[in-house]
């Protein structure tokens, strides 16, 4: 099956895949912000200690403290195996236009995302390999309670600098 193919529906008239991809579906460990960090050793050392007080308690209250232990522990590791869940369900694709990611989380349909690459686009390519390319943000809302700012990209992919080179010509409009 040819790339355009595979993006059928997606594609504008005229619009050309230049590359197409996944991100490597691999599990690591990274400390997003100092706050998740806090909260991870806070939740899960509030349940241990929890737990370790109220044993010796005639009623039962040490099982509240699995919650907080849950939550430290999902602060730390389940926040890990959900981003690479997402990331072994994500497609990505270059055109002569545009950047688009699919991802088909475990719910709902298919969520589509696409980003113009234009000249004044801010392109942040890390080097590595497999390498990751930034070229957009958004806000998720909180409420009240706040918003935070995410960088969006093509995370971990293989051939990274090779992708990186096809944006900066989608740039120059020699795509």
């Amino acid at each position: 099956m040819t790339p355009q193919a595979d993006w059928s529906g997606v594609l504008r008239d005229g619009e050309t895949v230049l590359w197409q991809g996944r991100p490597a579906p691999t599990l690591r460990f990274r400390i997003k912000s100092p706050v998740q960090a806090f909260q991870a050793v806070f939740f899960a050392g509030f349940g241990v200690a929890w737990i370790a007080m109220t044993r010796p308690v005639p009623v039962p209250v040490w099982p509240f403290g699995l919650i907080f232990l849950g939550l430290g522990l999902y602060q730390a590791v389940g926040v890990q195996v959900w981003d690479a869940y997402l990331r072994r369900h994500t497609r990505y694709a270059l055109t002569d236009r545009r950047a688009v990611i699919a991802t088909r989380p475990p719910w709902g349909d298919r969520r589509l995302s696409d980003y113009a690459i234009a000249g004044d686009t801010v392109l942040d390519f890390d080097g590595a390999d497999p390498g990751t390319i930034w070229f957009a943000h958004r806000t998720r809302n909180f409420g009240r309670s706040g918003e935070e700012r995410l960088s969006v990209g093509f995370e971990l992919i293989p051939e990274a600098r090779k992708v990186y080179g096809l944006m900066r010509d989608v740039q120059r409009g020699s795509g």
